[in-house]
């Protein structure tokens, strides 16, 4: 970590990213870093006021690392670096956009960067599939009417099931607007079900639901099959 906090404070921009790729808790293709994340935090209150894209763009991807083991730690660390105002208002912006993204599309409440979490909304005309084989895929459409002037996250969220019987989530955006009263548009999706490396597909029923701003607004069952 000496050597980290020398690399942060490095004349050489990539010099000073390397200290926040160096700490990332689930960089990809690299072994899990296992550091007390508060510790990283630290690193990353010096590089979230760096003047270089290359590097704050590395701190966003941290925090969104850490979002997903601790979302309060990171949301009161972007929290404290609006107060602070080291970096420029755009950038910040930016950097906290990008950093809780995972935490927007899961409907986390102080994630939803002005959404309101109560959206005020009516949907009709909801058309899913039943039965998806292997191989194919799953459609989800239907009508979002706004009954308020509201900007909305549309999201779909499938429960695959896993080999134990239980249930792993994965969030899809679908759209990020702003509506009128009164306004109406057409939502839907398409999910293929065909067998990756990184997931196994088992048969059995499984749960979709549509999701604005985190709350879910209507939902159906369907079975996978082989």
């Amino acid at each position: 970590m000496a050597f980290i906090d020398e690399c942060s404070v490095d004349s050489n921009y990539p010099v000073r990213r390397f200290a926040s790729e160096g700490i990332r808790p689930l960089l990809p293709w690299a072994a899990r870093v296992t550091l007390p994340l508060a510790q990283i935090i630290k690193v990353l209150d010096t590089l979230h006021a760096d003047p270089t894209r290359y590097v704050t763009r590395s701190v966003a991807n941290t925090l969104n690392d850490i979002s997903k083991q601790n979302a309060p730690l990171v949301i009161r660390a972007l929290r404290k670096w609006q107060k602070e105002k080291l970096q420029q208002a755009n950038e910040l912006q930016s950097v906290t956009r990008h950093a809780l993204r995972t935490l927007t599309k899961q409907g986390h409440p102080d994630a939803l960067l002005g959404f309101t979490d109560s959206p005020q909304v009516k949907i009709a005309n909801v058309v899913a599939t039943k039965v998806v084989r292997v191989g194919g895929k799953y459609e989800f459409r239907c009508t979002v009417q706004s009954s308020a002037q509201q900007k909305l996250l549309i999201s779909l969220c499938i429960h695959f099931l896993k080999a134990n019987g239980s249930y792993s989530t994965k969030v899809f955006a679908i759209k990020n607007l702003e509506m009128r009263t009164g306004e109406s548009i057409e939502v839907s999706k398409s999910q293929p079900f065909k067998p990756i490396t990184t997931r196994t597909l088992y048969p059995g029923l499984r749960k979709a639901e549509l999701m604005i701003n985190g709350a879910v607004v209507a939902n159906n069952t369907f079975e996978l099959i082989v």
